[in-house]
């Protein structure tokens, strides 16, 4: 996607996200446009506020089954630098090696799972919830990052994405 092209494309998603009935409209949605940036696939993730004491979390993904069966086998979401607070207010979080420093066995198992790029988008909706958007491709891929660069104007959109 060109620069100039993103403006339309903003527009064209949050009228389309305006319409959605249903989560699976979402879902669908959410599946085409990973595949137009050219990434493999996604996760969202989104932490209710309450109850305070156990928040919930929902998680509709579409990485590979024994990716997530892993995952959660091993309680990633404890150590997952993603989720924690102070990474959550840097908004977009490309995955490197510093990110995953103090969680090298969660970085470790995904890249044996062949999950070897990735980036995040945080977001705190009007109600409190916390958002993560995920994306987790097995290779470098340029188009896709630099698509990502305007991350800050995609915001909205990823915040639309998870109102349902």
């Amino acid at each position: 996607m060109q620069d100039l092209d993103f403006f339309t494309w903003r527009r064209s998603m949050l009228l389309r996200f305006q319409e959605m009935a249903t989560a699976e409209d979402v879902y669908t949605e959410l599946q085409q446009q990973t595949q137009h940036l050219e990434f493999d696939f996604y996760a969202l993730c989104v932490r209710h506020p309450v109850p305070f004491t156990r928040p919930k979390t929902s998680l509709h993904t579409t990485y590979p089954k024994a990716w997530v069966a892993h995952y959660q086998s091993e309680n990633y979401f404890a150590i997952d630098p993603v989720l924690k607070p102070e990474n959550f207010s840097q908004g977009h979080l490309p995955w490197n090696d510093t990110l995953f420093r103090d969680a090298q066995p969660l970085w470790d198992a995904a890249r044996n799972h062949g999950l070897r790029k990735g980036m995040t988008q945080c977001l705190m909706l009007p109600n409190r919830a916390w958002v993560f958007y995920l994306y987790r491709v097995q290779v470098s891929v340029t188009v896709a990052l630099r698509a990502m660069k305007w991350s800050s104007g995609c915001s909205f959109w990823y915040g639309k994405v998870c109102l349902y």
